[in-house]
């Protein structure tokens, strides 16, 4: 699936060039190029990133060098600082009250990006503070959807250190020329950019299902967290009736079409089983043959028709007959009655049941 809107948000600290480095590896690596790229920091790095990449033409340049120039994606107007408890910009992040506020406001930076369904998001935690780091992927788990990415890049010896002049900040085309403290000399051709994918728990879905809104501010949404999270039950119970072509979730009745049905009893026998996610909707259809082919056609009443029917399912088909199953489930079975844990994946082309199912609470009855 494509997005309108590629949003690539970079924390900094006073080192400007995780900006250029990140841009740099996923245009290179992934293909992926934003449509507009905003950067968290304090007041000192705002004044570094003004310094090193805009004032100098660095930034131009860059573009310029990667055929990005058409595209106006960074100015300063896209440097967001943190405010301090004075609600003036902060210097650093060096106390918990200023981390307490750099929370509160990463968090409101990022749900002005999560709220739009046409938006891709790609979130560099490279630069600044740890604590930055740490906050930002605590607000990704808070905000972050299944199409949105959180990374880091990294970068090798010496091109990561401030002991070679000139500074760092990207790969040119014509490779420049570097000397160490040490006196040795190194290219650009000697410097590897790595980009790294965290992956995140998303717990985005469970405000909007169970508490039916987002959080508010970060401390407030971490005292509610954790407090619904007690309630969270930890398995879920699942009685299948394959002559029937029902389902019975926690108590809760539930009726699918014949494609719908099958499609789920393929993804709940494989949590079953314990078997590995599926990645790709071409491995999702011919899993899903796979099952068709093996099953008992006369104990779950596949008549030949049927069959040849579900055997000519094409990847899209299979989309969007996970994408009703989805539906089904979030208007039949409540979070407190095990949705979470019973939903079908969508995130990225990777298909499979979140919960793990024991042989006591997963039942095929007649």
């Amino acid at each position: 699936m494509s997005f309108q809107k590629n949003i690539l948000i970079c924390l900094c600290g006073l080192s400007p060039a995780v900006i250029t480095e990140t841009l740099y590896s996923l245009q290179k690596s992934e293909s992926w190029i934003p449509d507009k790229l905003l950067v968290i920091t304090t007041l000192q790095g705002k004044n570094c990133i003004e310094k090193e990449l805009l004032t100098n033409g660095l930034w131009d340049d860059f573009l310029q060098e990667h055929s990005l120039s058409d595209r106006k994606i960074f100015g300063r107007s896209a440097i967001h600082v943190i405010p301090d408890s004075a609600f003036e910009h902060s210097e650093d992040i060096i106390h918990s009250k200023s981390s307490e506020l750099a929370a509160d406001f990463i968090l409101s930076t990022l749900r002005q990006y999560t709220e739009n369904p046409d938006t891709e998001i790609v979130f560099s935690i490279a630069g600044g503070r740890k604590t930055m780091s740490a906050i930002s992927a605590l607000c990704m788990s808070m905000l972050g959807r299944h199409q949105d990415r959180l990374c880091h890049v990294l970068v090798n010896y010496p091109f990561d250190t401030n002991s070679i002049s000139p500074k760092f900040y990207y790969p040119s085309i014509n490779p420049r020329y570097y000397s160490s403290v040490d006196g040795r000399i190194y290219s650009d051709n000697d410097a590897q950019i790595s980009l790294a994918w965290i992956p995140y728990v998303n717990i985005r879905y469970l405000f909007q299902n169970h508490l039916r809104r987002l959080p508010g501010t970060f401390s407030d949404t971490v005292v509610l967290f954790n407090k619904e999270s007690a309630k969270v039950p930890v398995q879920s119970s699942i009685e299948l009736s394959s002559s029937r072509r029902k389902l019975l979730i926690n108590g809760v009745d539930l009726e699918f079409s014949a494609v719908e049905f099958f499609v789920y009893y393929m993804l709940l026998k494989r949590a079953s089983l314990r078997a590995p996610e599926i990645r790709g909707q071409k491995d999702l259809c011919e899993a899903f043959c796979d099952f068709i082919n093996q099953a008992d056609q006369v104990k779950m009443r596949i008549d030949d028709d049927l069959k040849a029917r579900l055997l000519r399912m094409e990847p899209d088909d299979m989309r969007k007959i996970i994408g009703s199953i989805c539906s089904k489930l979030k208007k039949r079975v409540s979070y407190d009655r095990g949705l979470q844990g019973c939903l079908p994946n969508t995130r990225r082309g990777v298909y499979g049941v979140a919960v793990i199912l024991e042989d006591a609470c997963f039942k095929d009855v007649k």
